[in-house]
């Protein structure tokens, strides 16, 4: 293992690239390659000869760093880092979102979900949460100076600041783009832009709504979502769990908390989800799919701890919708119930 935020180590693979891998001759962990972008080239070579096997690994997405031309193209798997899990946090193994279904276990002594929420995943403040307005701060800061100045060459990063913050209160809603650029300030081209600069440094992703036809899935408003419900609320300078439980946006926040959670159980088990969601001109939305092929599966999340059976009807419209193709729910809410009704199932948050 060696890191490239060292300078000595730095100096070294800028000066002599071949060197410096020649200190591995079966590979290495090579951190934060993005600080000595040169060595890909040197790596092509060394890997073409098949003796050796490198894991390269950065806090960046190494294709947004100027100067990198070589990309390692058909020579490396690409693995996504998100946020801590539950089940990673808790050290259990991963659920599977689709069978989260009766087990007649209790649930264990926990954080209460308003915590979960507001700490978020990120190690950091998950572990250590007297550190977590600092942490943010200067995740943020660290964020605004190197990837979006150095990296991207964007100027203004109090424009953009406000443009993160105000997209954290979209995160969980629908992507409007002129609205988004009008509160920011900036043009709509711009807007474009910076939102997908946010999804390659992998602070937020797009979910696209859902149609038979696929071409239509590109042409509709996507859903906006952070990576982190943590960094979320402190975007939004929520102060503490107890104000998340009066804020607004509560159910935006636990939308994006599950969302996560759900990628997160997928992506860790290297799968990549076919998510989606769905809305029609009524105004008909189930949260989130998850596509299966054979099966579409409808979820829905409530943070409230009361099941009403309301919460169901959109997952009931949503079957009707599909016919008698084979449709499957699940509502995730913010209790401890489990039970069925109407035909789908009503699961614990913490089931995940």
């Amino acid at each position: 293992y060696v890191s490239l935020e060292n300078p000595e180590e730095r100096r070294f693979a800028h000066e002599d690239p071949k060197g410096f891998l020649s200190r591995y001759p079966k590979g290495a962990i090579l951190d934060e390659i993005q600080r000595a972008p040169e060595l890909l080239s040197y790596l092509q070579e060394i890997l073409d000869g098949g003796k050796s096997r490198f894991v390269i690994t950065g806090s960046q997405n190494l294709l947004l760093a100027q100067g990198i031309s070589q990309t390692l193209a058909g020579r490396l798997g690409i693995f996504l880092v998100l946020p801590l899990s539950r089940a990673e946090k808790e050290g259990r193994r991963l659920s599977d979102p689709g069978k989260a279904r009766f087990t007649g276990r209790g649930r264990p002594r926990k954080p209460t979900l308003l915590e979960e929420m507001f700490y978020g995943g990120f190690p950091e403040p998950s572990a250590k949460p007297k550190i977590r307005d600092h942490w943010h701060s200067a995740y943020i800061q660290s964020y605004l100076e190197r990837d979006v100045r150095d990296l991207l060459k964007v100027q203004d990063l109090q424009t953009f600041q406000r443009f993160l913050g105000l997209a954290a209160g979209r995160s969980g809603q629908l992507l409007n783009m002129a609205s988004l650029a009008l509160d920011t300030g900036i043009s709509e081209a711009q807007c474009r832009r910076w939102i997908a600069l946010l999804q390659a440094s992998e602070i937020a992703f797009l979910l696209p709504p859902f149609f038979e036809n696929i071409n239509k899935r590109l042409v509709k408003s996507p859903k906006l979502f952070l990576v982190d419900s943590g960094l979320q609320c402190h975007l939004l300078g929520i102060p503490n769990p107890a104000a998340l439980d009066r804020h607004p946006l509560l159910g935006a926040v636990f939308e994006t908390f599950m969302v996560n959670e759900i990628r997160k159980c997928l992506l860790n088990q290297g799968q990549r989800p076919r998510e989606f969601f769905f809305r029609d001109k009524t105004g008909v939305e189930v949260d989130y799919l998850l596509d299966g092929g054979t099966t579409v599966l409808g979820i829905e999340f409530k943070a409230s701890a009361t099941l009403a059976p309301e919460h169901f009807r959109n997952l009931e419209k949503w079957r009707d919708w599909r016919g008698n193709r084979k449709t499957e729910g699940i509502l995730f809410h913010g209790g401890d119930t489990e039970r069925e009704l109407r035909g789908f199932q009503a699961v614990p948050y913490w089931r995940l």
